[in-house]
């Protein structure tokens, strides 16, 4: 499908992005039947690309420069959700989100870090939008959020398939301890999970689970 999305520069014909085209590539099928979750949808990239695939994508994006990029990429298909909020642990309805203020927009993070603007965003509970919408497949690249979201998760058992980049840095994570906790819970859940065991040089990484 030939189609142009905007960007903060312009726009991008066929969306050629490598981070998005490396998540398609982890994920093993999509199929009409399948409910996709897509922590943080950005400016829509990867979502734009599967919904033409899936029965319905919901799609989280708390910064209001991505969201309002997002809606202007998603207005055309009636089978996403679009909401302008961020995904957390706990129950807070709000809460502190530093942006990055340089080219990578995507890397906004609730973590705090230094030289960054601070707004305050929109939060829901992770478990309530499991329970909600229950999908049966995640995308999960959320700036070291993903930690606190995977070891709070109280019912995974109806996903098939998550693919998740875990941020080292982000998480402060130099001993790689709560990297292998996240690694043991998602065996406890999937059948198959696969990652790499040498991560001593590496500032993030991707992690893929599923149950074919």
């Amino acid at each position: 499908m030939k189609k142009t999305m905007e960007t903060r520069e312009g726009t991008l014909d066929d969306f050629i992005v490598k981070e998005v085209k490396s998540y398609l590539n982890k994920f093993k099928e999509f199929k009409d039947t399948d409910v996709v979750l897509d922590l943080w949808g950005n400016i829509w990239a990867f979502t734009a690309l599967i919904a033409p695939k899936v029965s319905k994508v919901i799609t989280f994006e708390p910064d209001e420069e991505n969201f309002s990029l997002l809606l202007n990429n998603t207005k055309e298909f009636n089978n996403v959700i679009p909401l302008k909020e961020a995904v957390v642990w706990n129950d807070d309805t709000t809460r502190s989100f530093f942006l990055n203020t340089k080219t990578n927009k995507g890397s906004h993070s609730f973590l705090v870090q230094r030289w960054r603007d601070e707004v305050t965003v929109s939060c829901v509970n992770f478990n309530t939008i499991l329970e909600e919408y229950k999908p049966n497949k995640i995308k999960m690249d959320i700036e070291g959020w993903e930690y606190e979201l995977l070891t709070t998760a109280i019912d995974l058992s109806f996903i098939d398939e998550i693919v998740i980049e875990y941020h080292f840095n982000a998480l402060r994570d130099k001993d790689k301890t709560k990297y292998k906790e996240v690694i043991e819970i998602l065996k406890n859940h999937f059948k198959n999970v696969e990652y790499k065991e040498d991560t001593k040089k590496a500032w993030c990484t991707i992690i893929t689970a599923n149950n074919y």
